[in-house]
């Protein structure tokens, strides 16, 4: 065999390794990094798996919150929780468990932010 047959090679094996990784290894990787926190006051999302990302949203400007659930999510017990708000992009928290508990865990908390009259720090 040639150098350039080697060198070819060498670089095709590279290249499908990569793709291998990227498609099968990434996903994984970043659902594992994925973090959802509600707080009092806000929504907290970090994702990322070489850079860490941070998705805040006040809970003062959510205009609707709805649940999704598709056959993989029934079979599963889990579910979408997809909050909309004001002048912001749409948040969806992907592979909730127990996903009434928790929307109606975040719906209570929203109606508490908008109706307390505590200054907003």
């Amino acid at each position: 065999m040639s150098i350039f047959t080697l060198l070819f090679l060498l670089l095709w094996y590279c290249i499908v390794g990569f793709a291998v990784v990227n498609f099968s290894a990434y996903p994984i990787l970043l659902w594992r990094n994925l973090y959802y926190v509600l707080t009092d006051r806000r929504i907290i999302v970090r994702k990322g798996v070489i850079g860490i990302d941070y998705d805040i949203l006040d809970l003062e400007y959510v205009q609707r919150v709805d649940l999704e659930r598709g056959i993989w999510d029934r079979i599963y017990g889990t579910g979408t929780i997809v909050v909309q708000a004001v002048g912001v992009k749409t948040i969806e928290m992907y592979s909730i468990p127990d996903p009434f508990k928790s929307i109606d865990l975040l719906k209570k908390t929203v109606e508490n932010v908008k109706s307390s009259k505590t200054p907003r720090i």
